[in-house]
This record gives structure tokens, C-alpha cells and sequence, in this order.
């Protein structure tokens, strides 16, 4: 080690550096999944949910974020029964948040209006 750390100690510290970037991005999004999954209403979560799989699986193109949402890897985070996963899928797709494209493919064009969406969730209740 204090071979390499004395021929490139920039490599060296480059990759520390990597490092701790990565642990630091790994702790950011469980802190954010941990705030997200906190509400107990179902709605609430689903839509956190949808904004967790947005930042951490989704990919960003032109019209918006393409993301897989199967209702029954939705279950095993957030514990709603997968009817009514599908339900509230759809509440999003007639509030025009989501675009169903297709199978478990949906489109968010707007990742801040589902905060918004979530801030009507709140003063409804």
C-alpha cells in the first residue's frame, strides 16, 4: 500500500475519494427512502415511492422519467395489497402525473408535480 501511495498518491486518493462519494450517495437515498415510507397513508407513500423509483431506477429522457413500476415489487416496499397499488396507480394516470406506457412502464413528465400531488394528499386528510 505504501508502495502505490508514494508512486501515485493521486490515484490513490482519487479512489478514496470515489469511494466515499458512492457511501455518501447510498446513505442519501436510504435517508430518502427512510422519510418517504414514514406516512401512514397509503396514497402519500405510493406517490414518495414513485419519486424514490424516479431518482434511484428511473431514466431521464426527453419527455420525462421512464420508470418500471410493477405493482408487486411496489408491495414489497411499502406493504399495500398490489389491488390497491393498482388503484392508486391509476388515481395518478387520471391526475395526468403518470403516463401508462405499457405493461409496468409508466412515464413521469413532472417528478415535482407528484410533491405537489402529495402536499394536496395532506390538506385533504
Amino acid at each position: 500500500m505504501k508502495k502505490s501511495q508514494k508512486k501515485t498518491p493521486l490515484v490513490l486518493a482519487d479512489i478514496l475519494k470515489r469511494s466515499f462519494q458512492i457511501g455518501g450517495d447510498r446513505l442519501s437515498r436510504a435517508n430518502f427512502l427512510i422519510r418517504i415510507l414514514r406516512s401512514s397513508d397509503n396514497q402519500e407513500r405510493l406517490v414518495n415511492f414513485v419519486r424514490f423509483f424516479c431518482r434511484t431506477a428511473g431514466r431521464r429522457g426527453k419527455e420525462g422519467i421512464e420508470v418500471n413500476l410493477s405493482p408487486e415489487a411496489l408491495y414489497y416496499y411499502i406493504d399495500m395489497e398490489p389491488a390497491a397499488i393498482r388503484s392508486g396507480l391509476e388515481r395518478l394516470v387520471q391526475a395526468k402525473l403518470v403516463i401508462h406506457k405499457g405493461n409496468d412502464q409508466y412515464l413521469v413528465p413532472d417528478e415535482n408535480a407528484l410533491l405537489h400531488f402529495i402536499v394536496e394528499i395532506r390538506d385533504a386528510a
